[in-house]
């Protein structure tokens, strides 16, 4: 890839991974509410959300600008709605009656991967020469995010109805 393509490919993979971010953060949101207020609750989210990424779009990008400019300061902007919307997932984890460790933990890793993400992105804007290390702060935030993640699902419930357990004494061979 030349510098300009692996510029592109890299603020559409930015794109995308941001609206696979906001969609699991409006899926996560919808399973913790209660059941008779959740549809209205999520539509207005989804609303809110939808707003305020295009008006962060049409108030970043510039057609004379560099992509890597506007579109830092975009995802600066949306990680930062990101870790809101995580904010509004903690409020509803909290308020439900069944509270889910491992929802807590999904819930706890997309915190540090939108709030690090925010972070990174305007650190990025704010001096050339520390660019670098914001780099490398979004990176440890993604990684951090799935190192929580994979506690999440390593101490995910064994008993789930697709799973065949076994029965320990038939476990000798005995058949």
């Amino acid at each position: 890839l030349t510098g300009e393509r692996y510029v592109m490919f890299y603020w559409v993979n930015e794109a995308g991974a941001q609206v696979l971010i906001f969609a699991l953060m409006l899926s996560l949101i919808y399973r913790a509410l209660e059941h008779e207020r959740r549809i209205w609750i999520t539509v207005a989210i989804t609303a809110v959300a939808v707003v305020v990424s295009l008006s962060s779009v049409a108030m970043n990008y510039s057609a004379t600008a560099k992509p890597t400019k506007w579109m830092t300061a975009l995802a600066g902007q949306l990680s930062f709605y990101s870790a809101l919307l995580n904010f509004v997932l903690w409020t509803a984890l909290i308020r439900s009656r069944s509270r889910s460790l491992q929802m807590l933990l999904i819930a706890g890793g997309l915190g540090l991967l939108t709030t690090g993400k925010a972070i990174g992105h305007q650190l990025r804007g704010w001096n050339q020469s520390i660019v670098p290390f914001a780099n490398l702060f979004i990176i440890l935030c993604h990684l951090l995010c799935l190192l929580v993640w994979w506690q999440a699902f390593v101490r995910a419930p064994e008993s789930s109805p697709n799973v065949v357990q076994r029965n320990p004494a038939s476990a000798g061979g005995d058949n």
